[in-house]
């Protein structure tokens, strides 16, 4: 990759490295690469190796201006300085032979991944975006915590800019890596124009409440929404997303009410929000992660007109009296019966509200930052 300075601003080639494949489950990564994509970025978007498949190599083009990578890789980089090292050099080569065949010239570099890539090479000349979507230790069984913490530090204390879209997870870090340098809270947007959509009033009788997302016994109470499905059989709870068979199962078996669909595409999700009559963010609130947790669902149910009723999470205050918020079953159940006695105005407010979020709205002002003049010299 040609490492010379440009002179007039920073490059619009974007090497982003993701902890998620693209065609997972539509999240931040893919919603701000496509808003790159739309406003004449080109992006070379790097997946994490296939645990499944981990030699077999991927490289195409997703969409005008996007092109996907799965490099080569051997699984458990997470919990292995060595493994972590091979992948990251196994990376590099991938990685500089698809941004040679793009003609990318110093490329932004973005990530939201520390491990499986070789930072320290790929920084030398570039200007560094680091996405904190979420805390590097609360996922993966098995990984090497101070390992990881120690890659991410690094990539905290080089980036040109740190993006969170939680207050509370940017200040933790900024103080584990002692970290100078501009930061930018960046909450989980919606495109509201997607969701712009007729929506009924909320059905009196026999209402369905929805969960869009991923479906796992670790971060969603299993306990309040069980005790839901009990207390009022003639409810709906609906869960669309992915998730193991086993998380699935526990949440379901003996709850004839609680529905499971299998994940949709994120061009599908505006047509299944249209069909809940509330949507629910049932976190568990007695992990530690989910305090930094700015649930993007909620913006989409709100851009969509919908009701929602979450868990009390820290990022979500923000959004009151917009979500409402639960405590216990029997506290979740009160804010559903109360929200059926809505008019047309509460929908629109939700939905103006649900404006101040929309990714147009939210990325003007990093745009123009990557559009000014590079004088850092990065």
């Amino acid at each position: 990759m040609n490492g010379n300075e440009m002179k007039n601003g920073h490059s619009k080639d974007i090497i982003y490295v993701s902890s998620i494949p693209w065609d997972f489950s539509w999240h931040r990564q893919q919603e701000m690469m496509m808003y790159m994509s739309e406003h004449g970025f080109k992006i070379l978007f790097v997946e994490p190796c296939d645990k499944k498949h981990p030699f077999q190599r991927f490289f195409k083009q997703e969409c005008e201006n996007v092109w996907r990578l799965r490099p080569c890789g051997f699984p458990y980089e997470r919990c292995s300085r060595l493994i972590n090292i091979i992948n990251g050099k196994m990376a590099r080569t991938e990685i500089e032979k698809a941004a040679r065949q793009l003609k990318f010239e110093k490329p932004i570099l973005w990530l939201d991944r520390v491990h499986g890539f070789d930072f320290e090479y790929f920084q030398k000349n570039s200007f560094v975006v680091y996405d904190l979507v979420d805390e590097i230790l609360a996922f993966g069984r098995v990984r090497n915590d101070r390992m990881l913490l120690e890659l991410e530090n690094q990539v905290l204390k080089r980036a040109d800019i740190l993006l969170s879209s939680s207050q509370t997870l940017m200040e933790r870090k900024i103080k584990q890596s002692g970290r100078e340098g501009k930061s930018l809270f960046l909450p989980n947007g919606v495109d509201c124009s997607r969701f712009s959509i007729e929506t009924g009033k909320v059905t009196q009788q026999n209402p369905t409440i929805g969960f869009i997302g991923h479906i796992s016994k670790r971060s969603i109470n299993y306990n309040l929404v069980q005790s839901v499905a009990v207390a009022r059989p003639d409810w709906t709870l609906l869960f669309v997303g992915p998730g193991t068979e086993e998380d699935k199962n526990a949440l379901k078996e003996g709850y004839p009410n609680i529905v499971i669909q299998d994940p949709v595409s994120g061009t599908e999700v505006p047509r299944v929000i249209r069909e809940f009559d509330i949507g629910m963010i049932p976190y568990n609130t007695e992990k530690e992660d989910m305090d930094y947790v700015f649930p993007r669902k909620a913006c989409e149910y709100l851009a969509a007109g919908k009701p929602v009723i979450s868990t009390p999470l820290k990022e979500v205050e923000c959004l009151r009296p917009y979500v409402q918020v639960a405590t216990d079953a029997e506290g979740f159940i009160r804010k559903a019966e109360e929200v059926t006695d809505e008019n047309e105005i509460a929908t629109e407010a939700r939905r103006t509200f649900a404006k101040k979020y929309d990714w147009n709205f939210l990325m003007k002002g990093l745009v123009a930052i990557l559009s000014q003049p590079n004088e850092s010299g990065t």
